[in-house]
Protein backbone atom coordinates (compact mmCIF):
# COMPACT_ATOMS: atom_id res chain seq x y z
CA UNK A 1 0.00 0.00 0.00
CA UNK A 2 2.74 2.22 0.73
CA UNK A 3 4.45 1.44 -2.50
CA UNK A 4 1.47 2.35 -4.64
CA UNK A 5 0.58 5.72 -2.47
CA UNK A 6 3.92 6.59 -3.30
CA UNK A 7 3.92 5.33 -6.92
CA UNK A 8 0.05 6.93 -7.42
CA UNK A 9 0.81 10.50 -5.46
CA UNK A 10 3.96 10.64 -7.20
CA UNK A 11 3.69 14.05 -9.92
CA UNK A 12 0.13 13.53 -10.07
CA UNK A 13 -0.71 17.28 -10.73
CA UNK A 14 2.10 18.10 -12.87
CA UNK A 15 -0.14 17.73 -15.93
CA UNK A 16 -3.05 19.91 -16.89
CA UNK A 17 -5.85 18.43 -16.50
CA UNK A 18 -7.44 17.07 -19.85
CA UNK A 19 -10.84 17.27 -21.58
CA UNK A 20 -12.78 14.53 -19.83
CA UNK A 21 -11.17 15.82 -16.41
CA UNK A 22 -12.20 19.34 -16.40
CA UNK A 23 -15.82 18.13 -17.69
CA UNK A 24 -15.75 16.20 -13.94
CA UNK A 25 -14.96 19.29 -12.52
CA UNK A 26 -17.92 21.25 -14.21
CA UNK A 27 -20.12 18.69 -13.03
CA UNK A 28 -19.01 18.36 -10.19
CA UNK A 29 -19.23 21.86 -9.40
CA UNK A 30 -23.27 21.90 -10.47
CA UNK A 31 -25.61 21.14 -7.29
CA UNK A 32 -26.74 17.91 -6.50
CA UNK A 33 -30.25 18.57 -7.41
CA UNK A 34 -28.51 19.52 -11.05
CA UNK A 35 -26.09 16.18 -11.24
CA UNK A 36 -28.96 13.58 -10.24
CA UNK A 37 -32.31 15.61 -11.88
CA UNK A 38 -30.81 17.65 -14.68
CA UNK A 39 -27.76 15.65 -15.75
CA UNK A 40 -28.94 12.70 -16.60
CA UNK A 41 -30.86 14.31 -19.24
CA UNK A 42 -27.94 14.65 -21.44
CA UNK A 43 -24.82 12.94 -19.36
CA UNK A 44 -24.01 9.42 -20.78
CA UNK A 45 -22.49 8.30 -17.10
CA UNK A 46 -24.35 7.40 -14.04
CA UNK A 47 -24.12 10.35 -11.41
CA UNK A 48 -22.61 8.40 -8.04
CA UNK A 49 -18.79 9.48 -9.17
CA UNK A 50 -19.77 13.36 -10.10
CA UNK A 51 -21.57 13.68 -6.58
CA UNK A 52 -18.64 12.21 -4.80
CA UNK A 53 -16.52 14.76 -6.57
CA UNK A 54 -19.10 17.49 -5.89
CA UNK A 55 -18.44 16.44 -1.96
CA UNK A 56 -14.39 16.79 -2.29
CA UNK A 57 -14.37 19.69 -3.64
CA UNK A 58 -14.84 21.03 -0.04
CA UNK A 59 -11.01 20.17 0.12
CA UNK A 60 -10.63 22.17 -3.50
CA UNK A 61 -10.04 22.01 -6.66
CA UNK A 62 -6.38 21.89 -7.33
CA UNK A 63 -5.14 19.17 -10.14
CA UNK A 64 -3.76 17.36 -7.18
CA UNK A 65 -6.78 17.70 -5.22
CA UNK A 66 -9.47 16.81 -7.92
CA UNK A 67 -7.56 13.66 -8.83
CA UNK A 68 -6.76 12.42 -5.12
CA UNK A 69 -10.07 11.10 -5.09
CA UNK A 70 -9.33 8.55 -7.87
CA UNK A 71 -5.78 7.67 -6.05
CA UNK A 72 -7.15 6.65 -3.06
CA UNK A 73 -9.63 4.44 -4.50
CA UNK A 74 -6.53 3.00 -6.41
CA UNK A 75 -4.75 2.69 -3.04
CA UNK A 76 -7.54 1.08 -0.97
CA UNK A 77 -7.92 -1.48 -3.92
CA UNK A 78 -4.63 -3.26 -3.00
CA UNK A 79 -5.77 -4.91 0.52
CA UNK A 80 -8.99 -6.03 -1.31
CA UNK A 81 -6.24 -7.73 -3.81
CA UNK A 82 -4.51 -9.01 -1.26
CA UNK A 83 -7.94 -10.40 0.53
CA UNK A 84 -8.94 -12.16 -3.02
CA UNK A 85 -5.15 -13.99 -2.91
CA UNK A 86 -5.77 -15.31 0.53
CA UNK A 87 -9.29 -16.01 -0.44
CA UNK A 88 -8.71 -18.13 -3.78
CA UNK A 89 -5.20 -19.60 -2.17
CA UNK A 90 -7.04 -20.53 1.53
CA UNK A 91 -4.33 -20.94 4.31
CA UNK A 92 -1.83 -22.72 2.04
CA UNK A 93 -0.99 -20.23 -0.41
CA UNK A 94 -3.22 -17.43 0.11
CA UNK A 95 -1.02 -14.90 2.11
CA UNK A 96 1.93 -15.36 -0.94
CA UNK A 97 -0.77 -15.10 -3.91
CA UNK A 98 -2.55 -11.98 -2.22
CA UNK A 99 0.74 -10.23 -1.60
CA UNK A 100 2.15 -11.08 -5.11
CA UNK A 101 -0.89 -10.06 -6.63
CA UNK A 102 -0.85 -6.67 -5.07
CA UNK A 103 2.11 -6.18 -5.51
CA UNK A 104 1.82 -6.40 -9.12
CA UNK A 105 -1.32 -4.28 -9.51
CA UNK A 106 0.46 -1.69 -7.37
CA UNK A 107 3.24 -1.18 -10.49
CA UNK A 108 0.31 -1.56 -13.55
CA UNK A 109 1.20 1.24 -15.13
CA UNK A 110 -2.33 1.22 -16.80
CA UNK A 111 -4.16 1.73 -13.49
CA UNK A 112 -1.72 4.14 -12.15
CA UNK A 113 -2.44 6.13 -15.23
CA UNK A 114 -6.62 6.36 -14.10
CA UNK A 115 -5.66 6.61 -10.45
CA UNK A 116 -4.10 9.76 -11.05
CA UNK A 117 -7.07 10.97 -13.51
CA UNK A 118 -10.16 12.93 -12.08
CA UNK A 119 -12.57 10.28 -13.44
CA UNK A 120 -14.50 7.45 -12.34
CA UNK A 121 -12.28 4.38 -13.54
CA UNK A 122 -10.75 3.85 -10.38
CA UNK A 123 -13.40 3.98 -7.85
CA UNK A 124 -15.46 1.67 -10.69
CA UNK A 125 -12.31 -0.85 -10.24
CA UNK A 126 -12.31 -0.82 -6.78
CA UNK A 127 -15.87 -1.69 -6.52
CA UNK A 128 -15.55 -4.28 -8.61
CA UNK A 129 -12.89 -5.88 -6.68
CA UNK A 130 -15.76 -5.41 -3.67
CA UNK A 131 -18.19 -7.81 -5.68
CA UNK A 132 -15.15 -9.98 -6.71
CA UNK A 133 -14.01 -10.64 -3.14
CA UNK A 134 -17.62 -11.12 -1.30
CA UNK A 135 -18.51 -13.73 -4.17
CA UNK A 136 -15.51 -15.17 -3.70
CA UNK A 137 -15.47 -15.62 0.02
CA UNK A 138 -19.25 -16.49 -0.38
CA UNK A 139 -18.38 -19.27 -2.51
CA UNK A 140 -15.40 -20.35 -0.50
CA UNK A 141 -17.38 -20.43 2.74
CA UNK A 142 -20.97 -21.85 1.47
CA UNK A 143 -21.76 -22.96 5.13
CA UNK A 144 -21.16 -19.76 6.55
CA UNK A 145 -22.63 -17.95 3.23
CA UNK A 146 -26.15 -20.16 3.67
CA UNK A 147 -26.95 -18.61 7.43
CA UNK A 148 -30.26 -16.70 6.73
CA UNK A 149 -28.42 -13.32 6.15
CA UNK A 150 -30.45 -10.91 8.45
CA UNK A 151 -30.34 -14.17 11.59
CA UNK A 152 -26.96 -11.81 12.56
CA UNK A 153 -25.83 -8.58 11.83
CA UNK A 154 -22.41 -9.32 13.70
CA UNK A 155 -21.76 -12.53 11.58
CA UNK A 156 -18.94 -12.62 8.63
CA UNK A 157 -21.89 -13.70 6.25
CA UNK A 158 -24.14 -10.90 6.35
CA UNK A 159 -20.92 -8.44 6.06
CA UNK A 160 -19.98 -10.42 2.94
CA UNK A 161 -23.52 -10.36 1.36
CA UNK A 162 -23.66 -6.44 2.42
CA UNK A 163 -20.69 -5.96 0.75
CA UNK A 164 -22.17 -7.46 -2.02
CA UNK A 165 -24.79 -5.51 -2.52
CA UNK A 166 -22.93 -2.31 -1.84
CA UNK A 167 -19.84 -3.33 -4.29
CA UNK A 168 -22.89 -3.99 -7.21
CA UNK A 169 -24.91 -1.10 -6.61
CA UNK A 170 -21.64 1.11 -6.61
CA UNK A 171 -20.21 -0.55 -9.76
CA UNK A 172 -23.74 0.13 -11.81
CA UNK A 173 -24.28 3.51 -10.58
CA UNK A 174 -20.58 4.75 -11.17
CA UNK A 175 -19.83 3.45 -15.08
CA UNK A 176 -22.80 2.17 -17.20
CA UNK A 177 -20.11 -0.45 -18.23
CA UNK A 178 -20.69 -1.47 -14.80
CA UNK A 179 -23.95 -3.82 -15.84
CA UNK A 180 -21.24 -5.71 -17.48
CA UNK A 181 -19.01 -6.88 -14.38
CA UNK A 182 -21.77 -7.45 -12.29
CA UNK A 183 -23.75 -9.59 -15.21
CA UNK A 184 -19.89 -11.62 -15.56
CA UNK A 185 -19.37 -12.25 -11.53
CA UNK A 186 -22.78 -12.42 -10.24
CA UNK A 187 -24.00 -15.28 -13.36
CA UNK A 188 -21.58 -17.90 -10.96
CA UNK A 189 -23.28 -17.36 -7.56
CA UNK A 190 -26.98 -18.72 -8.74
CA UNK A 191 -25.71 -21.36 -10.74
CA UNK A 192 -23.48 -22.41 -7.66
CA UNK A 193 -26.57 -21.38 -5.42
CA UNK A 194 -28.94 -23.57 -6.99
CA UNK A 195 -26.37 -26.84 -6.99
CA UNK A 196 -26.48 -26.64 -3.57
CA UNK A 197 -29.70 -26.14 -2.28
CA UNK A 198 -30.56 -29.60 -1.11
CA UNK A 199 -27.33 -28.97 1.39
CA UNK A 200 -28.09 -24.79 1.36
CA UNK A 201 -30.79 -23.71 0.54
CA UNK A 202 -30.63 -20.64 2.23
CA UNK A 203 -27.30 -19.81 -0.05
CA UNK A 204 -30.39 -19.82 -2.95
CA UNK A 205 -32.40 -17.07 -0.11
CA UNK A 206 -29.44 -14.85 0.25
CA UNK A 207 -28.99 -15.04 -3.53
CA UNK A 208 -32.14 -13.78 -4.72
CA UNK A 209 -32.23 -11.52 -2.14
CA UNK A 210 -29.45 -10.17 -2.54
CA UNK A 211 -30.25 -10.04 -6.58
CA UNK A 212 -33.56 -8.19 -5.48
CA UNK A 213 -32.34 -5.46 -3.60
CA UNK A 214 -29.02 -4.92 -6.40
CA UNK A 215 -31.74 -4.58 -9.27
CA UNK A 216 -34.16 -2.10 -6.99
CA UNK A 217 -31.71 0.02 -6.16
CA UNK A 218 -30.39 0.28 -9.80
CA UNK A 219 -33.72 0.56 -11.63
CA UNK A 220 -34.07 4.34 -11.31
CA UNK A 221 -30.98 4.82 -13.88
CA UNK A 222 -32.54 2.27 -16.74
CA UNK A 223 -34.48 4.14 -18.40
CA UNK A 224 -31.95 6.84 -18.83
CA UNK A 225 -29.73 3.46 -20.20
CA UNK A 226 -31.90 2.92 -22.70
CA UNK A 227 -32.33 6.49 -23.94
CA UNK A 228 -28.73 7.47 -24.25
CA UNK A 229 -28.46 3.88 -25.71
CA UNK A 230 -30.31 5.09 -28.59
CA UNK A 231 -28.75 8.42 -28.51
CA UNK A 232 -25.36 7.15 -29.04
CA UNK A 233 -26.28 4.68 -32.37
CA UNK A 234 -27.03 8.03 -33.69
CA UNK A 235 -23.63 8.61 -34.28
CA UNK A 236 -20.68 8.44 -31.63
CA UNK A 237 -17.50 8.76 -31.30
CA UNK A 238 -16.11 5.30 -30.80
CA UNK A 239 -15.42 3.04 -33.50
CA UNK A 240 -16.95 -0.39 -34.02
CA UNK A 241 -14.35 -2.96 -32.85
CA UNK A 242 -12.14 -4.99 -35.54
CA UNK A 243 -9.22 -6.99 -35.30
CA UNK A 244 -6.61 -4.74 -34.57
CA UNK A 245 -8.58 -2.59 -32.12
CA UNK A 246 -9.13 -5.42 -30.10
CA UNK A 247 -5.51 -6.53 -30.36
CA UNK A 248 -4.35 -3.54 -29.23
CA UNK A 249 -6.52 -3.06 -26.43
CA UNK A 250 -5.97 -6.85 -25.19
CA UNK A 251 -1.71 -5.79 -25.41
CA UNK A 252 -2.21 -2.07 -23.65
CA UNK A 253 -4.54 -4.21 -20.53
CA UNK A 254 -2.67 -7.26 -20.28
CA UNK A 255 1.05 -6.51 -21.59
CA UNK A 256 1.97 -3.22 -21.87
CA UNK A 257 0.60 -0.04 -21.70
CA UNK A 258 3.75 2.74 -22.48
CA UNK A 259 6.96 -0.06 -23.02
CA UNK A 260 8.33 1.48 -26.03
CA UNK A 261 8.48 -2.01 -28.26
CA UNK A 262 9.07 -1.25 -31.27
CA UNK A 263 9.96 -4.92 -32.42
CA UNK A 264 6.74 -7.03 -33.29
CA UNK A 265 8.69 -10.33 -32.43
CA UNK A 266 10.19 -9.33 -29.15
CA UNK A 267 6.31 -7.56 -28.43
CA UNK A 268 5.03 -11.06 -29.28
CA UNK A 269 7.67 -12.65 -26.89
CA UNK A 270 6.45 -11.05 -24.07
CA UNK A 271 2.83 -10.93 -24.75
CA UNK A 272 2.60 -15.07 -25.12
CA UNK A 273 4.79 -15.25 -21.97
CA UNK A 274 2.20 -13.52 -19.95
CA UNK A 275 -0.78 -15.36 -21.27
CA UNK A 276 1.04 -18.43 -20.48
CA UNK A 277 1.67 -17.76 -16.82
CA UNK A 278 -1.82 -16.77 -16.55
CA UNK A 279 -3.61 -19.52 -18.74
CA UNK A 280 -1.25 -21.68 -16.21
CA UNK A 281 -2.57 -19.72 -13.33
CA UNK A 282 -5.99 -20.38 -14.70
CA UNK A 283 -5.31 -24.01 -14.73
CA UNK A 284 -3.86 -24.05 -11.22
CA UNK A 285 -6.86 -22.50 -9.94
CA UNK A 286 -9.45 -24.97 -11.34
CA UNK A 287 -7.13 -27.90 -9.80
CA UNK A 288 -6.20 -26.44 -6.47
CA UNK A 289 -9.03 -24.54 -5.73
CA UNK A 290 -12.22 -25.62 -7.03
CA UNK A 291 -13.98 -25.53 -10.78
CA UNK A 292 -16.33 -22.58 -8.74
CA UNK A 293 -13.92 -20.22 -8.13
CA UNK A 294 -11.77 -20.83 -11.32
CA UNK A 295 -15.04 -20.12 -13.33
CA UNK A 296 -15.73 -17.25 -11.08
CA UNK A 297 -12.54 -15.36 -11.49
CA UNK A 298 -12.46 -16.39 -15.13
CA UNK A 299 -15.66 -14.88 -15.87
CA UNK A 300 -14.88 -11.92 -14.26
CA UNK A 301 -11.24 -11.59 -16.30
CA UNK A 302 -12.98 -12.36 -19.49
CA UNK A 303 -16.67 -11.49 -19.42
CA UNK A 304 -16.39 -7.94 -19.62
CA UNK A 305 -14.42 -8.22 -22.47
CA UNK A 306 -16.59 -10.32 -24.60
CA UNK A 307 -19.80 -8.34 -23.24
CA UNK A 308 -18.38 -5.31 -24.79
CA UNK A 309 -17.24 -6.57 -27.62
CA UNK A 310 -20.58 -8.03 -28.13
CA UNK A 311 -22.45 -4.91 -27.17
CA UNK A 312 -20.42 -3.01 -29.62
CA UNK A 313 -20.82 -5.25 -33.11
CA UNK A 314 -24.47 -5.49 -32.51
CA UNK A 315 -25.87 -2.13 -30.76
CA UNK A 316 -23.28 0.74 -30.90
CA UNK A 317 -19.48 0.99 -29.84
CA UNK A 318 -18.41 1.31 -26.25
CA UNK A 319 -15.12 -0.66 -26.31
CA UNK A 320 -12.47 1.06 -24.73
CA UNK A 321 -9.20 0.09 -22.78
CA UNK A 322 -10.22 2.24 -19.74
CA UNK A 323 -14.06 0.63 -19.36
CA UNK A 324 -11.94 -3.12 -19.34
CA UNK A 325 -9.66 -1.84 -16.54
CA UNK A 326 -10.99 -3.98 -13.56
CA UNK A 327 -10.08 -6.90 -15.61
CA UNK A 328 -6.59 -6.10 -14.35
CA UNK A 329 -7.60 -7.65 -10.82
CA UNK A 330 -8.09 -11.18 -11.52
CA UNK A 331 -5.50 -10.91 -14.42
CA UNK A 332 -2.79 -10.17 -11.39
CA UNK A 333 -4.67 -13.07 -9.07
CA UNK A 334 -4.06 -15.45 -11.89
CA UNK A 335 -0.68 -14.33 -13.32
CA UNK A 336 -0.12 -14.84 -9.38
CA UNK A 337 -1.45 -17.87 -8.97
CA UNK A 338 0.65 -18.97 -12.42
CA UNK A 339 3.89 -17.36 -10.92
CA UNK A 340 3.61 -19.64 -7.48
CA UNK A 341 2.93 -22.79 -8.90
CA UNK A 342 5.82 -22.64 -11.34
CA UNK A 343 8.26 -25.36 -10.75
CA UNK A 344 11.50 -25.60 -10.08
CA UNK A 345 11.73 -23.03 -7.63
CA UNK A 346 14.86 -21.22 -10.05
CA UNK A 347 12.65 -21.31 -12.89
CA UNK A 348 9.64 -19.40 -10.81
CA UNK A 349 11.77 -16.66 -9.23
CA UNK A 350 12.93 -15.88 -13.01
CA UNK A 351 9.49 -15.69 -14.46
CA UNK A 352 8.87 -13.36 -11.53
CA UNK A 353 11.50 -10.66 -12.18
CA UNK A 354 10.53 -11.35 -15.54
CA UNK A 355 7.50 -9.76 -14.89
CA UNK A 356 7.98 -7.49 -12.30
CA UNK A 357 10.65 -5.75 -14.82
CA UNK A 358 8.04 -5.49 -17.52
CA UNK A 359 5.60 -3.90 -15.36
CA UNK A 360 7.85 -1.50 -13.81
CA UNK A 361 9.56 -0.72 -16.91
CA UNK A 362 6.07 -0.14 -18.24
CA UNK A 363 5.48 2.34 -15.27
CA UNK A 364 8.76 4.28 -16.02
CA UNK A 365 7.75 5.00 -19.46
CA UNK A 366 4.68 6.03 -18.20
CA UNK A 367 5.67 8.71 -16.28
CA UNK A 368 8.29 9.43 -19.01
CA UNK A 369 6.03 9.60 -21.77
CA UNK A 370 2.29 10.03 -20.98
CA UNK A 371 1.15 13.00 -22.42
CA UNK A 372 -2.30 14.96 -21.76
CA UNK A 373 -3.71 17.84 -23.97
CA UNK A 374 -1.98 20.79 -22.37
CA UNK A 375 -4.65 23.14 -21.60
CA UNK A 376 -2.67 24.74 -19.03
CA UNK A 377 -0.04 25.80 -21.38
CA UNK A 378 -2.81 26.92 -23.58
CA UNK A 379 -3.87 29.50 -21.54
CA UNK A 380 -1.05 30.19 -20.10
CA UNK A 381 0.07 30.75 -23.67
CA UNK A 382 -3.31 33.04 -24.56
CA UNK A 383 -2.97 34.88 -21.74
CA UNK A 384 1.32 35.80 -22.30
CA UNK A 385 0.23 36.81 -26.14
CA UNK A 386 -2.50 38.14 -25.78
CA UNK A 387 -1.67 41.93 -27.15
CA UNK A 388 -3.99 44.42 -24.93
CA UNK A 389 -4.09 44.32 -21.30
CA UNK A 390 -7.93 45.11 -21.39
CA UNK A 391 -9.30 41.77 -21.19
CA UNK A 392 -12.68 43.23 -23.03
CA UNK A 393 -11.17 43.75 -26.18
CA UNK A 394 -10.26 40.29 -26.13
CA UNK A 395 -11.94 36.99 -26.23
CA UNK A 396 -11.73 33.17 -26.67
CA UNK A 397 -14.08 31.15 -29.02
CA UNK A 398 -13.77 27.47 -28.20
CA UNK A 399 -15.82 24.35 -30.16
CA UNK A 400 -16.82 21.68 -29.26
CA UNK A 401 -18.74 23.49 -26.67
CA UNK A 402 -17.79 21.77 -23.73
CA UNK A 403 -14.01 22.19 -24.41
CA UNK A 404 -14.21 25.77 -22.74
CA UNK A 405 -14.27 23.80 -19.63
CA UNK A 406 -10.38 23.64 -18.98
CA UNK A 407 -10.07 27.01 -20.73
CA UNK A 408 -12.46 28.48 -18.16
CA UNK A 409 -10.95 26.25 -15.18
CA UNK A 410 -7.26 27.49 -15.92
CA UNK A 411 -7.96 31.02 -16.63
CA UNK A 412 -10.37 31.10 -13.46
CA UNK A 413 -7.18 29.73 -11.39
CA UNK A 414 -5.39 32.18 -12.80
CA UNK A 415 -7.92 35.14 -11.91
CA UNK A 416 -7.99 36.02 -15.91
CA UNK A 417 -11.26 37.10 -16.89
CA UNK A 418 -11.67 37.01 -20.48
CA UNK A 419 -14.79 36.38 -21.85
CA UNK A 420 -14.80 32.14 -23.41
CA UNK A 421 -17.73 31.72 -25.66
CA UNK A 422 -18.17 27.94 -26.68
CA UNK A 423 -19.28 27.18 -30.27
CA UNK A 424 -22.00 27.05 -31.91
CA UNK A 425 -23.53 27.15 -28.03
CA UNK A 426 -23.35 26.92 -24.20
CA UNK A 427 -23.49 23.16 -23.41
CA UNK A 428 -25.14 21.57 -22.64
CA UNK A 429 -28.07 22.69 -25.44
CA UNK A 430 -31.06 20.32 -25.24
CA UNK A 431 -33.28 22.55 -27.13
CA UNK A 432 -32.29 23.10 -30.71
CA UNK A 433 -32.99 19.69 -32.09
CA UNK A 434 -29.95 19.04 -33.91
CA UNK A 435 -27.58 16.05 -34.38
CA UNK A 436 -25.01 15.87 -31.85
CA UNK A 437 -21.39 15.49 -32.74
CA UNK A 438 -20.32 13.69 -30.05
CA UNK A 439 -21.79 13.73 -26.27
CA UNK A 440 -25.47 15.01 -26.22
CA UNK A 441 -25.98 18.74 -25.82
CA UNK A 442 -22.62 19.67 -28.76
CA UNK A 443 -22.98 19.82 -31.80
CA UNK A 444 -21.18 20.92 -34.90
CA UNK A 445 -20.12 24.01 -36.33
CA UNK A 446 -23.24 25.39 -39.33
CA UNK A 447 -22.87 27.95 -41.42
CA UNK A 448 -26.42 29.19 -39.97
CA UNK A 449 -23.83 29.75 -36.88
CA UNK A 450 -21.86 32.31 -38.11
CA UNK A 451 -24.08 34.90 -37.27
CA UNK A 452 -23.73 34.42 -33.10
CA UNK A 453 -19.55 34.53 -33.89
CA UNK A 454 -19.73 37.98 -35.46
CA UNK A 455 -22.33 39.12 -32.76
CA UNK A 456 -19.63 37.57 -30.47
CA UNK A 457 -16.33 39.30 -31.59
CA UNK A 458 -18.27 42.81 -32.38
CA UNK A 459 -15.70 45.65 -30.61
CA UNK A 460 -13.11 43.15 -29.97
CA UNK A 461 -9.57 44.13 -31.61
CA UNK A 462 -8.39 40.40 -31.10
CA UNK A 463 -9.83 36.76 -31.31
CA UNK A 464 -8.65 33.71 -30.51
CA UNK A 465 -10.21 30.26 -31.62
CA UNK A 466 -9.38 26.84 -30.14
CA UNK A 467 -10.20 23.99 -31.40
CA UNK A 468 -10.52 20.04 -30.35
CA UNK A 469 -10.70 17.62 -33.08
CA UNK A 470 -12.07 20.63 -35.25
CA UNK A 471 -12.22 18.17 -38.60
CA UNK A 472 -14.78 16.41 -36.21
CA UNK A 473 -16.88 20.20 -35.11
CA UNK A 474 -15.99 22.06 -37.69
CA UNK A 475 -14.92 19.47 -40.61
CA UNK A 476 -15.30 22.47 -43.21
CA UNK A 477 -13.31 25.22 -41.09
CA UNK A 478 -16.34 27.20 -41.44
CA UNK A 479 -15.06 29.13 -38.34
CA UNK A 480 -11.60 29.47 -38.77
CA UNK A 481 -12.32 30.33 -42.40
CA UNK A 482 -14.81 33.55 -41.93
CA UNK A 483 -12.28 34.64 -39.36
CA UNK A 484 -9.79 34.73 -41.48
CA UNK A 485 -11.54 36.84 -44.07
CA UNK A 486 -12.41 38.99 -41.40
CA UNK A 487 -8.95 39.44 -39.71
CA UNK A 488 -5.29 38.85 -39.32
CA UNK A 489 -4.34 35.63 -38.37
CA UNK A 490 -0.88 36.36 -36.23
CA UNK A 491 -0.24 33.31 -34.53
CA UNK A 492 -1.73 30.02 -35.03
CA UNK A 493 0.08 26.69 -32.86
CA UNK A 494 -1.07 22.88 -33.47
CA UNK A 495 -0.49 20.40 -31.04
CA UNK A 496 -2.54 16.57 -30.90
CA UNK A 497 -6.00 17.22 -30.93
CA UNK A 498 -5.92 20.74 -30.39
CA UNK A 499 -5.55 23.84 -33.02
CA UNK A 500 -5.44 27.34 -31.51
CA UNK A 501 -5.58 30.30 -33.60
CA UNK A 502 -4.63 34.29 -32.76
CA UNK A 503 -6.49 36.84 -35.03
CA UNK A 504 -6.50 40.85 -34.89
CA UNK A 505 -8.16 43.55 -36.02
CA UNK A 506 -6.84 44.49 -40.01
CA UNK A 507 -5.43 47.80 -39.62
CA UNK A 508 -6.95 50.33 -42.55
Amino acid sequence: MVAAALIRLFDIGEKSLWLDEAYSVWFAKQSLEYIWVVGPTFELHPPLYYSLLHIWLLFGDSETTLRLLSALAGIATIPLIYGLGRTIGGVKQGHWIGLLASALFAISALHIMYAQEARSYALLTASVTVVLLATAWIIRNPDQAAVPVFSSFRSRAFWAWAALVFGSVATLWLHNVGILYVASILSILPVYSIMSYKKRRHLLYNTLISSVLIILCWLPWLPHILSHTQLMTSGFWIPAPHHGIVTATIIELFGFTQLPISNTSAKAVVLWILFAICGFGIFSTFRENGKQLGLLFTAALIGPIVLEIIFSLIVTPIFLNRTLIPTLVPYYVFLSVGLIAIKPHRLKYVAAILVMMILVSDTYYYFKTYYKEPWRDIAEDIIARSISNDVASNIVLVLPNYAAFPIQYYFHRRKYNVDVVPLPSEFPDLDTGRVYAEIPGAFRVLESDLPRVEESIRDRSEVWLVMRHGFRFDSNGIVRRWLGAKLNEVYARKVPDLDIHHFVKKSH
